[in-house]
């Protein structure tokens, strides 16, 4: 019995925040796993910094999805997994030495423009407002994005982070190939099977070895595959030419909602998923999927039919246009039935403006 492949089946599918919450775990090394600091010294190591021990004179503080907000915009971007190096004084005053910040994410699809350099910016006006007398340049910043693997969209988004200060790294990690996290993960069990390394608790080699198999099966049941036809089709994410190619509509559309897509993904920074039982991409401002970050929505469920949804809430709905063909949609979502996205591409811009304006003003409401 795989646990992960168990918590996928159903309505219920294990996603990036609870691998997030499993990894952050194993990072902790005075937790109960018997790690100790191995994984955060092979992190260390891939960061090229001096190792931690028990022995030195800091304490290890980790977060999970802490909030960070933009001084100047005040938007928010939370960092998945926050690990500070923190030693105190006399007076119980902190001493911030050091920090890693890693984006963890176990799909391609989910790596968004300019996310991490977000991240960057929101990380440094968080902590200048945390710390008083910190000095931001001399800081040591890590900023990790953990990606399935060393694709060239992650390298991308990696790169383009601006770091300020010759103090501040910046890294790609990755799960999947030979120098990755679950090669490390098969070398911990290996290694504690010879006693290279303390036993480990039996319940953790247990999860751990259920990841490693589901990470073999790229973070995915193999109830949840990639199945198209079959009336138990499962929402799975698929690459954005993959989901044009599921369309009945003509190609001249087609065309359109590439435009379209690009725009959300350069302007927006937006999540996406994909179902393919009833052809819907679903956009949203930020994980998880919910009525507060969902803020636009394109179906062709029927054939030759395309419906752009936009949300605003639960219980109010997004201002339309009343040269666009609407027509009230079930409790929360307008559906705009056209034939062709071209000539009402402004129009829809601002729509799409007014509902995502919407979304992130409930989100920094939380």
């Amino acid at each position: 019995m795989n646990i992960f492949n168990v918590l996928s089946t159903g309505d219920s599918k294990i996603k990036e925040p609870s691998i997030t919450s499993f990894l952050s775990f194993m990072l902790d090394p005075y937790l109960d796993h018997g790690l100790g600091f191995y994984l955060i010294n092979h992190i260390e190591k891939l960061l090229t910094i001096k190792l931690t021990s028990e022995h030195d004179d800091v304490d290890i503080e980790i977060e999970i999805e802490p909030i960070l907000r933009n001084k100047a915009n005040k938007i928010r971007r939370d960092a998945d997994i926050l690990i500070s190096y923190v030693s105190y004084n006399s007076d119980n005053s902190i001493n911030l030495k050091r920090i890693i910040c890693i984006e963890n994410k176990i799909k391609e699809t989910s790596i968004s423009s300019g996310q991490m350099n977000e991240l960057y910016e929101n990380l440094k006006d968080t902590l200048l407002e945390k710390y008083d007398s910190i000095d931001i340049e001399k800081l040591e910043i890590y900023m990790v994005l953990l990606s399935p693997t060393n694709n060239s969209k992650a390298t991308m988004e990696t790169n383009n982070i601006k770091l300020t200060s010759a103090q501040h790294k910046k890294m790609n990690i990755n799960w999947m190939e030979n120098d990755g996290l679950r090669k490390k993960f098969t070398e911990i069990l290996a290694l504690e099977t010879i006693g290279e390394i303390p036993t480990l608790n039996k319940d953790f080699i247990f999860l751990l070895k259920n990841l490693i198999e589901f990470s073999n099966n790229n973070f995915t049941s193999k109830n949840e595959e990639d199945v198209i036809e079959g009336k138990n089709k499962k929402e799975f994410v698929y690459n954005f030419n993959d989901y044009i190619n599921l369309l009945s509509i003509d190609s001249s559309i087609k065309k359109d909602l590439v435009i379209l897509h690009n725009y959300l993904l350069s302007e927006y920074k937006a999540e996406f998923r994909i179902a393919p039982r009833d052809k819907r991409i679903t956009y949203a401002y930020q994980l998880p999927y919910s009525f507060k970050t969902i803020f636009f929505q394109i179906k062709n469920h029927k054939k030759d039919k395309l419906i752009l949804q936009l949300r605003k809430s639960e219980d109010e709905r997004v201002p339309t246009s009343k040269n666009l063909d609407i027509e009230e949609y079930k409790d929360y979502v307008y559906k705009v039935n056209v034939n062709k996205l071209e000539n009402i591409f402004e129009e829809l811009k601002s729509l799409i403006e007014k509902s995502l304006s919407f979304v992130k003003n409930e989100r920094n409401a939380v």
